[in-house]
């Protein structure tokens, strides 16, 4: 690798600041803030800070790709940006979808097109699994998607190159959910061991690998595990922004509560007209897993969506108690969004725990691998932008090291084999391998409905111990007046 591979990522769950950091770290490597004051360079390392250094950044957001979908995915504003050029944002229609392999070759175009014009790429977004494709060189190979376009799509008839000779039909929307994943365990039992059965979009995505390629997705995953994590892409710098939970919930909420005073309930419904414009049964665009529906907020607020369009497309009258209706769905819908972007972020920490941290070890690491605690803004310049910078300009200085190997031997990467679902009886949940079970167990929901459970039983038993006392007391009562 040259220094012209270098590659500055900035991840961390969602509300921790990576928006803000990758351009005060873009601005930084041109010499100014976010004023236009010039940095101070005595601790530049004796960088050479000029225009070559100045850095450009890269969007890995899955939502922050959709036109029209700004507030609710808090896509960065052109005041934001200070002027620093951001790529992969605001180019996809709502009713479109983009495929991960097809975002890995923008992507790698864009990065390539920067280092040409001696800029540095400055990574930031917090869809982990559009990270992780960028981050490892064979983390993602097209062989997958080369393999699908040579093989047309299988139909009503036996493919014999489709593993097992299994009928998979062409048009797999047609099929519900209980039958997609019925046909997902016939072809492929170790991902449907894997998925969760409602996971739709994850269901259709292993059949569509099994029926275009003809390769089990679960096989195809453990073949490139064999490969993947074990070189970078780039000479990385990752700088991971993290918050402490409490401080991050309060965040988060309010984050949630700008949302809806910067028009976030008429930009859902400006989507929703979007999508319901195309299709003739508009109950389908909630449960839709692909485009912007599938993005956190639209299915929470989708029964505010669903009945305010109804309301507009037959005239209604909305008289005050359809109204209050309607303030109540949205406020339902509030709180659901609010649970929702807490839980998305516990997710993205424990992708960067579990899958990214390893390999940044300070010894035989793939990538440098920094943390930051975002969680007082009042010190942020001191304790976030101007480390966070010197760590970056150290990095530009150094020489490129060169690739390690790096790969199942590390344990990093659990075995396919070892997938397994477990039965929560108590919350009528399915989860996914052995961490989610244990987390879900520790959980206040879970520990709130076993309390239920045991005053319910409790409640039973002293109603059965007071109506034997009862009985006993009248048939004593009845030998006494006899």
């Amino acid at each position: 690798m040259s220094n012209r591979d270098k590659v500055v990522f900035v991840i961390g769950s969602t509300g921790t600041g990576k928006s803000k950091l990758a351009v005060d770290i873009s601005l930084g490597l041109s010499g100014v803030d976010r004023c236009g004051k010039p940095y101070p360079q005595n601790e530049a390392n004796d960088l050479e800070i000029n225009d070559k250094f100045g850095g450009e950044v890269v969007s890995t957001d899955s939502m922050q790709i959709f036109i029209g979908n700004d507030i609710s995915s808090a896509t960065v504003t052109e005041e934001e940006m200070q002027g620093v050029p951001h790529h992969m944002v605001s180019f996809v229609k709502p009713n479109e979808t983009i495929e991960i392999e097809h975002f890995r070759r923008l992507c790698a175009e864009k990065i390539n097109e920067i280092q040409e014009r001696g800029h540095i790429p400055v990574i930031a977004g917090g869809t982990m699994l559009w990270v992780e494709s960028l981050l490892f060189k064979s983390a993602l190979t097209d062989k997958t998607t080369k393999a699908r376009s040579k093989k047309p799509a299988s139909t009503s008839r036996n493919n014999d190159d489709a593993p097992g000779g299994k009928i998979i039909p062409a048009n797999l929307d047609k099929l519900s959910k209980k039958d997609l994943f019925g046909l997902l365990t016939s072809v492929d039992p170790l991902m449907a061991n894997r998925l969760h059965h409602n996971d739709q979009r994850k269901v259709k995505r292993a059949l569509e690998v099994a029926r275009d390629s003809g390769k089990l997705l679960s096989q195809t995953l453990l073949d490139q595990q064999q490969e993947a994590y074990s070189e970078a892409a780039y000479d990385t710098c990752i700088i991971w922004l993290y918050a402490k939970p409490h401080v991050l919930k309060t965040r988060l909420d309010t984050r949630v509560d700008s949302m809806v005073k910067q028009g976030l309930k008429e930009e859902v419904l400006a989507l929703y007209r979007t999508l319901a414009s195309s299709r003739k049964d508009t109950r389908e665009i909630i449960s839709d897993t692909k485009g912007v529906a599938q993005s956190i907020g639209f299915k929470e607020l989708g029964e505010y969506m669903a009945k305010a369009y109804e309301s507009e497309t037959e005239r209604k009258q909305i008289d005050s108690e359809h109204q209050k209706e309607l303030d109540e769905l949205w406020k339902k819908g509030v709180e659901r969004l609010k649970t929702a972007t807490r839980k998305y972020a516990q997710r993205q920490v424990k992708w960067i725990r579990t899958r990214l941290k390893p390999y940044g070890t300070k010894d035989g690491g793939l990538f440098e691998f920094h943390q930051f605690d975002t969680s007082d803004v009042k010190t942020w310049n001191n304790k976030v932008r101007d480390p966070a910078l010197r760590i970056v300009r150290a990095f530009l200085e150094k020489e490129s090291k060169p690739n390690r190997s790096f790969g199942l031997s590390h344990g990093v990467v659990s075995s396919i084999s070892t997938w397994r679902k477990f039965e929560c009886k108590d919350c009528n949940k399915t989860l996914n391998g052995n961490h989610e079970y244990n987390i879900h167990m520790k959980s206040r929901s879970h520990r709130k409905r076993k309390a239920g459970i045991r005053r319910m039983e409790e409640n039973k038993r002293n109603a059965e111990s007071v109506r034997r006392d009862r009985s006993t007391n009248k048939r004593t009562q009845s030998r006494i007046y006899n």
